[in-house]
């Protein structure tokens, strides 16, 4: 959910990016810090009392990281926990038994006990604000207030508080009870028909427990004592089980605005990824750029940026009441995006200190447009060489525009003009001292003349050779053609300095040391190496790292991300962390032939000869072979073949199963066959044909295997 007009952009430090719910206690926001960490910030609608619970240890709780006021807003600043509620997760897992509803019983029991402990208590436990994170369930909301409790949240008071008493431990236990006994049912305890039928139901009515195995039975019965010394402390809530809940099989897990921004960032065309700094750069130092890459229109869609709106006095209309107006302007929808974006981070730490003097060079270009182009307001002098320095030596993501490199190439034109109607003004005055001096003059105006040749050629040999490490030593080649303009304006200095501000090369980058058959895989901005000695991963364009990994002994196989390998054992794990996966990641690691396909350490497929592709939210997998036909597999929530295409495969010396890919969207399967790639709509029901390239497509229907009818592709 976005932001809203009157929502904040900055709270404590942090940059706020959406929305992430709002409710009795408060609204709740998506933040990040500088460093793009990623945090909760709750506005809370009363008094918080939150930084009482900044020092509690639990794994089960949701940190408190800082308490304050802002501007006159108060706000609490918590751990960021990814995963549903359990309201949520109910509705995806259905109700919990056995080991698991023991453990999520006691991961809340000792998130209570920890509270207790310290002489705290939550005062309003309920579905809502109990998480299922990939580490274990998270209660949130400490210190908090309450708000107002409507609907299902109501029936998690304890009685002592609907009558009108203090929430203390005691009631904590109650809802305890009441939240265990809702994941067991699906259904919110003393439900009914009104408020009152609520009230009358925590006040007298005692709940079937009969859904809950024996010893948890027993001490949700007590936990739900209508007198509240009748219940037990928190302490004596814990019970132990050997289950580790997660997130259920078939929660989506929300991406991260840097996720979602790398996400768009991945499906454009490389021209269009090279307009994304410069455009996004422009925007965060106030400028309002052309879209000369048509990046925008994805950009928007994702919700990256937005059409600015300025506010104007209310005014009653006959729709409704007008409070803003557009200006046609693009703006990002939160600076947030500066931050939790790693790319664009790195990029606007590459071009800080160019940014000055980018801003110089736009306005200089725009005044000198508003006024016809006049050559009195073009560059000259130490501020053009300062434009042409960090233009051609500098930048590195910036790109000029047409406007700016006409602007520069005028301004380069008129210093070089200017130079040539200095000589006959020095040959005039050359004239008047002839009758006043030896003739040794005219052998120094000699020297003088070949010294400027000698120059010229200098500046044209240097350009030559800037021109000649364009592509392979970029850096090397802008600096080379600043310098021979500055040696001698000749023409060729000028070609090459013109070469340097449009030259899409800006670096060059060599793995050192390796090994021979040593494997590389790149990955984004990353450089990943594999060899007998570990996993090097190098950050290639922020020139960070490297980062090293050493591997198990016999380890023989990696993922092609360079992100999971097999022990010797034929074990998967993280290289990173030396861990097993998460059971909800999906991988596939090559070895020889042989590929497997993992879901945390399951193997969903072992095959020969074929070649798999991955979704990339990892729903879904396909699978080709060598006769051309291509399977489509949904593997979350559970493993089920949804459709199957048949392409012309490789034969004779090239024989091998066509290649697959999805796009980063997830909705389109390519498959290169024989006769061109094969384009196909790879949605949740099946596979639809769409476009097959080089060769016209004809479609025929077909019963494939699944049962489904599908369309068959012939060329």
């Amino acid at each position: 959910m976005r932001l809203v007009p009157g929502d904040p952009e900055r709270l404590g430090g942090l940059w706020l990016a959406a929305r992430l719910g709002a409710g009795g206690s408060g609204v709740v926001y998506d933040a990040y810090d500088d460093e793009g960490r990623r945090f909760a910030v709750t506005v809370p609608r009363g008094e918080a009392s939150a930084q009482e619970f900044s020092g509690v240890p639990c794994r089960h709780l949701a940190e408190v990281v800082a308490v304050g006021v802002d501007g006159g807003v108060p706000y609490v600043v918590s751990e960021f926990v990814d995963g549903p509620d359990l309201r949520r997760a109910v509705e995806l897992h259905g109700p919990y038994t056995g080991d698991e509803l023991v453990a999520l019983a006691g991961a809340l029991a000792s998130a209570l006990d920890a509270l207790h402990a310290a002489g705290l208590a939550h005062r309003g436990l309920n579905p809502g604000n109990v998480l299922l994170a990939p580490g274990g369930p998270k209660v949130i909301e400490l210190g908090l207030p309450a708000g107002e409790t409507v609907g299902g949240a109501y029936t998690y008071l304890a009685p002592e508080v609907v009558t009108g008493q203090e929430a203390e431990a005691a009631a904590d236990v109650f809802a305890w009870g009441a939240v265990v006994l809702f994941a067991a049912t699906g259904r919110d305890p003393f439900r009914g028909e009104s408020l009152g039928g609520v009230m009358r139901r925590l006040l007298t009515a005692d709940p079937d427990l009969s859904c809950l195995p024996a010893p948890l039975g027993e001490l949700v019965g007590r936990a739900l004592a209508k007198d509240p010394a009748e219940r037990p402390a928190a302490s004596e809530l814990l019970v132990e089980s050997a289950v580790e809940l997660g997130p259920p099989e078939g929660h989506v897990r929300p991406p991260s605005l840097g996720e979602t921004a790398e996400r768009v960032y991945l499906s454009l065309t490389p021209a269009q990824q090279q307009e994304v700094p410069g455009l996004l750069l422009r925007l965060l130092d106030g400028d309002s750029p052309h879209d000369e890459g048509d990046v925008l229109a994805p950009l928007m869609e994702a919700g990256l940026v937005v059409r600015r709106s300025v506010r104007v006095p209310p005014a009653e209309t006959a729709v409704g009441k007008l409070v803003a107006v557009s200006d046609d302007r693009v703006a990002p929808a939160s600076a947030a995006l500066y931050r939790a974006w790693p790319r664009l981070r790195g990029w606007v730490a590459d071009e800080r200190d160019g940014l000055p003097v980018h801003r110089r060079i736009r306005e200089a270009a725009r005044h000198w447009s508003e006024h016809r182009r006049g050559r009195g307001h073009l560059l000259r002098g130490a501020e053009l060489d300062t434009a042409l320095g960090w233009a051609a030596t500098k930048r590195r993501h910036l790109r000029l525009n047409q406007l700016e490199r006409d602007f520069i190439a005028d301004s380069v034109a008129q210093s070089k003009q200017r130079r040539k109607l200095l000589a006959p003004s020095m040959a005039t005055l050359g004239a008047l001292l002839a009758a006043a001096v030896t003739m040794s003059v005219v052998s120094v105006q000699g020297q003088n003349d070949l010294r400027v040749r000698v120059i010229e050629a200098d500046a044209r040999a240097v350009a030559a050779r800037a021109e000649s490490l364009r592509t392979s030593d970029p850096r090397t080649a802008m600096r080379l053609s600043v310098a021979a303009w500055r040696l001698s304006p000749v023409p060729e200095a000028r070609a090459a300095l013109q070469a340097s501000l449009v030259q899409p090369e800006l670096a060059v980058f060599t793995a050192p040391g390796a090994e021979p058959g040593a494997r590389h895989v790149l990955r984004g901005d990353e450089l990943v190496r594999w060899d007998t000695g570990g996993v090097t991963v190098w950050d290639v364009v922020g020139g960070r790292g490297p980062a090293s990994y050493r591997l198990p002994a016999g380890s023989a196989a990696l993922s092609g991300d360079g992100r999971y390998a097999e022990d010797a054992d034929g074990r998967p794990f993280e290289v990173a962390t030396g861990r097993a996966p998460a059971g909800t990641t999906v991988f596939a690691i090559g070895r020889g032939n042989r590929t497997k396909v993992y879901r945390g350490t399951r193997v969903l497929f072992d095959v020969a000869d074929r070649k798999a592709a991955i979704s990339p939210d990892g729903s879904r997998v396909a699978l080709s072979g060598l006769d051309g036909r291509v399977e489509l597999w949904e593997v979350a929530p559970r493993r089920a073949r949804v459709g199957v295409v048949k392409v012309e495969p490789l034969t004779g010396a090239d024989v091998s199963a066509p290649a697959v890919a999805f796009s980063p969207s997830g909705t389109t399967l390519a498959v290169a066959g024989r006769d061109g790639v094969t384009l196909v709509e790879a949605g949740v029901r099946g596979v639809t044909p769409s476009t097959k390239y080089p060769h016209p497509v004809t479609a025929t229907r077909t019963p494939p295997d699944s049962g489904r009818t599908l369309d068959r592709l012939s060329p």
